[in-house]
């Protein structure tokens, strides 16, 4: 069927949204309109109030306060929570449990496997279905550098995005790289100056009499 984009896309039938994290939940609600929908996973918890509210405004941004300067790295408390983090699914935002019960969404243990051609849950259960939809995230994987120096365990050995086990391989923009908000727009922009601050500093500043070759150079070409 290829990648999800509206319910017009699903066959008549039940749908089965596996991944419980807010792309799943969102997009259950969305299928519960026209098809009988059940979302399995494991719950991710959610956010203890309404996005958009008035409550939002004035907790929304102490949320992200803690995620980008408080749980880091470079604190004690950031050092102790953020590998408990690691590989764990974010709170619901914008959907809450009671929005999917209230819609019909039925909630379901974990996708155990399939058996004639019906879905196993966790429990034993079989589930019908004639859609599934994946919402299951992503893992990192880098097979496209093949770099021999770098050694097994080299991604945990990096500092604010700059790789120890290899001089002049840096990162930005991935999940908890410096800061529980690291993968946000806050967190990929604090992480970019520091980086930009990193690299001018270690930059070997070019003698005079090259920079000037270099613009004739460049001005005759």
């Amino acid at each position: 069927m290829g990648p999800y984009r509206n319910p017009a896309q699903l066959k008549p039938g039940p749908v089965l949204l596996v991944g419980a994290g807010n792309s799943g939940a969102e997009i259950a609600l969305e299928t519960s309109r026209t098809h009988e929908t059940w979302l399995a996973g494991r719950t991710t918890g959610e956010i203890p109030f309404r996005h958009g509210r008035n409550a939002a405004r004035f907790l929304i941004p102490m949320v992200r306060f803690a995620g980008m300067h408080v749980l880091n790295t470079g604190t004690p408390v950031g050092r102790k929570v953020l590998p408990k983090l690691a590989g764990m699914g974010r709170p619901l935002i914008r959907t809450k449990t009671a929005d999917l019960r209230a819609a019909g969404v039925q909630l379901v243990p974990r996708v155990a496997g399939v058996r004639h051609g019906e879905v196993m849950l966790d429990d034993g259960r079989s589930l019908p279905v004639a859609n599934v939809i994946w919402c299951t995230g992503f893992t990192e994987a880098y097979p496209w550098m093949e770099i021999p120096a770098l050694p097994a365990g080299w991604r945990e050995q990096q500092h604010r995005g700059i790789v120890d086990a290899l001089p002049g391989l840096y990162l930005l923009g991935q999940d908890l790289l410096f800061a529980a908000a690291s993968e946000t727009l806050p967190g990929v922009c604090r992480d970019a100056k520091y980086l930009a601050k990193r690299l001018a500093a270690t930059r070997v500043p070019q003698p005079e009499s090259e920079v000037q070759s270099g613009r004739v150079a460049r001005l005759g070409s």
